[in-house]
């Protein structure tokens, strides 16, 4: 696996790990519609990490739309957000170590899909928003990026899943900052032209946004 393939594989990782509630299709013989119906009608409410990870794995996509995909993967990061810092932790080293050995590719392939899909919707959105309400976007992306800086929790939610093992180090923490934004750009590259230029215009605008809050730019 190329690095950049292995950094949006990771980044799925902080939105969409987990691993078992598994929903299958019941239809016999060929799917041409896939399961992601089943999986729109899903309560997530409930669901851990364990079971998210399995969910999205288990994904059949198949003539899934994109309005569909990015449905899903709203709910799926709407969850993972509601969940306990240490839960959080623990899917994104439980998929650092899937990309590394590279022994899901449906998990991975699934996540990458769902999170174009809601990557290309953030772009269209941030290309229509007023001057105010572009800001207030980036500096939620932003604030999801800098999550990864405060090294203090991340090491207290580590402690108490791992007996007072170490967390992440600072330079862990800063490549999974990266991971994120590598990852957006990557989830355009298969767009138009237009898309495109209006992908760059958006990191060219979150860059500025971090250099005026102070924080470095972590590309």
């Amino acid at each position: 696996m190329g690095k950049r393939q292995w950094m949006i594989a990771a980044v799925c990782a902080v939105v969409l790990a987990g691993g078992a509630g598994v929903w299958m299709s019941v239809a016999r013989g060929r799917q041409p519609h896939g399961n992601i119906e089943q999986a729109l009608k899903t309560d997530l409410k409930d669901y851990d990490d364990q079971q998210l990870m399995t969910m999205v794995e288990k994904l059949d996509l198949t003539g899934s739309t994109k309005q569909q995909r990015i449905d899903l993967f709203t709910r799926i990061k709407a969850r993972f957000d509601a969940m306990p810092l240490a839960l959080k932790l623990g899917m994104i080293l439980s998929m650092r170590r899937v990309t590394l050995d590279h022994s899901n590719e449906a998990l991975l392939n699934n996540g990458r899909l769902l999170m174009q899909a809601y990557w290309n919707q953030e772009i269209e959105l941030y290309q229509k928003a007023t001057p105010a309400q572009r800001q207030k976007m980036l500096d939620a992306r932003i604030d999801e990026q800098e999550m990864y800086q405060d090294l203090q929790k991340w090491q207290d939610a580590a402690k108490s899943l791992f007996g007072g093992k170490p967390g992440p180090s600072e330079e862990e923490l800063k490549q999974m900052r990266t991971e994120i934004v590598h990852a957006m750009v990557d989830a355009m590259t298969n767009g138009t032209p237009q898309d495109r230029a209006a992908g760059a215009q958006y990191f060219s605008d979150m860059q500025k946004r971090r250099s005026e809050r102070g924080l470095p730019n972590p590309m």
